[in-house]
């Protein structure tokens, strides 16, 4: 019986050690990876800002090939949407655009199931003969403060997601489509 009151007792302080270190942590978390791409930034852009091509490069379009995509709106105008349903690696969300400013910068907003808004960007900055193409996600993790223990592994999976679709991005862009 005491060995049982012991590890409740662990289990209790575990909880409330936690509970203690996360609520100092931040509720927001920005994951941001970028590449150098050797294409004109207006070459770059509508891969950015259609979300048609978006699906092209995007990292979860190869994790579920079957996945259902379906596209709203005006393409690559602000309040243009895509909405998609796939295998447990995808699962189910929309991406909807919000801001667009030709050839430099694109803010589209992201829902993930029932979970919370994040928001993604992406910039185009034009360096010598290439562009560096930085792709963000800003996430809130909200007011319970356990659930901010997910950013650490946000940055691990996502980051990595991330790095994964600008590979695919220039391997679309320089190889499929070089001059």
């Amino acid at each position: 019986m005491q060995i049982l009151l012991f590890i409740l007792l662990g289990i209790v302080a575990l909880f409330l050690i936690l509970l203690i270190i996360t609520t100092f942590m931040s509720r927001y978390e920005r994951i941001e990876r970028s590449i150098l791409i050797k294409k004109e930034k207006e070459e770059i852009y509508p891969y950015l800002a259609s979300l048609e091509k978006f699906t092209i490069w995007s990292p979860w379009s190869k994790k579920d090939p079957n996945m259902k995509a379906e596209f709203h709106g005006t393409p690559m105008n602000v309040g243009s949407s895509y909405t998609w349903s796939g295998n447990k690696s995808v699962k189910t969300g929309s991406m909807t655009t919000l801001e667009l400013r030709e050839n430099e910068y694109v803010k589209h907003e992201l829902v993930f199931g029932n979970q919370n808004k994040a928001f993604a960007d992406f910039k185009i900055e034009p360096m010598n003969e290439t562009c560096k193409v930085t792709w963000s996600l800003d996430c809130d993790f909200g007011s319970f403060p356990l659930a901010r223990l997910m950013a650490p592994l946000m940055q691990k999976f996502v980051g990595k997601d991330f790095e994964d679709g600008l590979a695919e991005l220039k391997k679309v862009l320089e190889i499929t489509h070089s001059s």
